[in-house]
């Protein structure tokens, strides 16, 4: 059984932490602030993902209602 938790837990570990370095890379090279904005929140939701993988369900929605919400709205507005 572990082995197959392994296969799946992989290639989504793989898949979330490429879409959180791109919404990252997004932040750094977007010129105009609120692209930049929802390119952060796809990078926070992304590492919230990596969170919820890990079976940490607390941290991933305390990444999500803190840092994906509640900081990027005071970024953008």
């Amino acid at each position: 059984m572990d082995s197959l938790q392994s296969m799946i837990n992989d290639p989504a570990f793989f898949i979330i932490s490429t879409i959180a370095i791109a919404g990252a890379l997004g932040v750094i090279l977007e010129r105009n602030i609120i692209r930049a904005g929802f390119s952060l929140v796809i990078c926070f939701s992304a590492i919230a993902g990596i969170y919820f993988s890990l079976r940490a369900p607390f941290v991933g929605a305390s990444q999500i209602l803190i840092y994906a919400v509640g900081i990027t709205l005071i970024i953008i507005f």
